[in-house]
């Protein structure tokens, strides 16, 4: 476990997996929206992430051509039901986040747009293939899992965007959380599962604990 603190500023997001619902506004994995009884068809056949940032919804999914190809696509629809916007992707959305009050995506190489007047526009902001972000609040701090293929010579990692900083950490299951204002992180990929609790300014592990067997409430962990 090694701890990079970045002389300059590299650039380097809460995964969806069931749908889920803000008010009466639901997302479904056949791709429909539901409000209060009515639903609507967005034309996605398959749906395995939604956000709502207060103006409506944003779903990533596929369509499915008559040859059985998925197409990634992102979908927009307003808290009325009465305006739908679709965009055709190159590659899978990975994420959906906010950021100082700006919707923004994230897709599985890495590359981060924002949404502004209606289209999705390239951001500055760049980060590591395959990171989901943790925590966007005041700054950006993201991870990467451990890669699955054991030849790799790649480790997992945390990392904060703005503050310049980058933990290798064995990570693959348990994500990391932000708990009181910590980051949280299970090391399960190796031989000896080790929770650690770190600075989110720094990048400092501030306390470690050997565990028996990971868990999946990372925040009910007692470092004391």
């Amino acid at each position: 476990m090694k701890i990079y603190k970045l002389n300059s500023p590299i650039l380097f997001l809460l995964i969806f997996v069931s749908a889920c619902s803000s008010a009466d506004l639901s997302w479904n994995y056949d791709g429909s929206i539901t409000k209060s009884g009515k639903q609507l068809k967005t034309g996605l056949q398959s749906t395995y992430s939604g956000f709502f940032n207060g103006e409506g919804i944003f779903i990533a999914g596929y369509k499915i051509d008559n040859k059985g190809i998925n197409h990634p696509y992102v979908v927009f629809v307003d808290n009325e039901l009465t305006m739908v916007n679709s965009w055709k992707r190159n590659r899978k959305v990975q994420q959906f986040f906010l950021y100082k009050k700006h919707t923004y995506l994230l897709d599985d190489l890495g590359r981060v747009e924002l949404y502004e007047n209606s289209t999705w526009v390239d951001s500055s902001i760049k980060l590591q293939s395959n990171s989901i972000i943790v925590d966007s609040n005041e700054f950006i701090i993201a991870c990467k899992p451990t890669p699955l293929v054991k030849t790799s010579k790649n480790t997992g990692s945390c990392y904060s965007v703005q503050q310049s900083w980058k933990v290798d950490l064995s990570w693959r299951v348990v994500k990391p959380k932000i708990c009181d204002n910590y980051l949280v992180a299970v090391e399960d990929s190796k031989r000896e599962i080790k929770a650690h609790r770190i600075d989110i300014n720094s990048g400092e592990i501030l306390r470690s604990i050997s565990l028996s067997t990971p868990v999946e409430h990372v925040c009910s962990l007692q470092f004391n």
